[in-house]
C-alpha cells in the first residue's frame, strides 16, 4: 500500500481517489446516440423533402433545396442571393475559358453601381 513519508500535493492524489487498476476516469464513455453538429447539419442537408414542381410530386435534398431558393431569389434581384451564388460558383463553371459566367454581367454592374464591389479595396 502507501509509504507512511507519502506526501500528498500536486500530481500526488490521495490513494483513496486514484483509478483503480484497469479503469479508465471515463468509466461510462460517450454515449452512443450523441452526434456532433457537423453530422446533425450534414443529416439534415440529405434529407429528402417532397415538393410541387409544374404540378408534380417531386422528391429534392434540402440541399438542392437551399440551392434552388437561393439561385430563384438571386434571378428576381436580390443582391444579396446573387452574391452567394457567385460565390458559391462551383469551378469550372460559366464561360468557355473556364471564368465564373459573371464576367462584367447584370450582378457585377450592379455591384459597381452601388459601390459594393467587393473586389474593391478598403481606404
Amino acid at each position: 500500500m502507501m509509504a507512511k513519508d507519502y506526501v500528498v500535493g500536486h500530481g500526488k492524489p490521495p490513494e483513496h481517489t486514484r483509478f483503480k487498476k484497469g479503469q479508465s476516469g471515463n468509466v461510462k464513455g460517450r454515449p452512443k446516440g450523441a452526434k456532433s453538429t457537423q453530422a446533425i447539419l450534414e443529416a439534415e442537408l440529405d434529407r429528402t423533402i417532397s415538393i410541387t414542381e409544374n404540378g408534380r410530386l417531386r422528391n429534392v435534398t434540402m440541399r438542392e433545396l437551399i440551392i434552388r431558393s437561393n439561385v430563384a431569389k438571386a434571378a428576381k434581384g436580390s443582391l444579396q442571393h446573387a452574391r452567394w451564388v457567385q460565390e458559391n460558383e462551383p469551378p469550372g463553371a460559366g464561360g468557355a475559358d473556364g471564368r465564373p459566367s459573371w464576367g462584367k454581367g447584370p450582378l457585377r454592374i450592379a455591384l459597381d453601381m452601388g459601390n459594393n464591389d467587393p473586389d474593391r479595396q478598403p481606404r
